[in-house]
C-alpha cells in the first residue's frame, strides 16, 4: 500500500469498495470532483485492489457513511 493510496483515500469525495468474496480482494473506487480554472467542473476516478487487512486499515481513515460497500463485484 502506498502514501498516494492512503493520500487519494483520505480526500477522495466519496469510496465505493467492491469485494470479491472468492478471492478476499477488496477493490476501492474513489471519486473525485475538481474545478479546471475556467470554472468547469469534471469527475474522475481511481481504482485500486487491496488485500482485507489493507482495507481494515484504510477503512478506519474515514467515517463509515462515506464508504459504500457492496458484497461482490455485479
Amino acid at each position: 500500500m502506498t502514501n498516494r493510496l492512503i493520500n487519494d483515500y483520505r480526500v477522495a469525495n466519496y469510496v465505493i469498495v467492491r469485494i470479491d468474496e472468492k478471492t478476499n480482494i477488496y477493490n476501492i473506487q474513489m471519486n473525485f470532483f475538481e474545478c479546471d480554472p475556467e470554472g468547469n467542473s469534471y469527475k474522475y476516478f481511481e481504482n485500486e485492489d487491496v488485500t482485507a487487512e489493507e482495507f481494515r486499515f484504510l477503512r478506519d481513515l474515514r467515517e463509515p457513511n462515506e464508504i459504500y460497500i457492496e458484497s461482490e463485484w455485479d
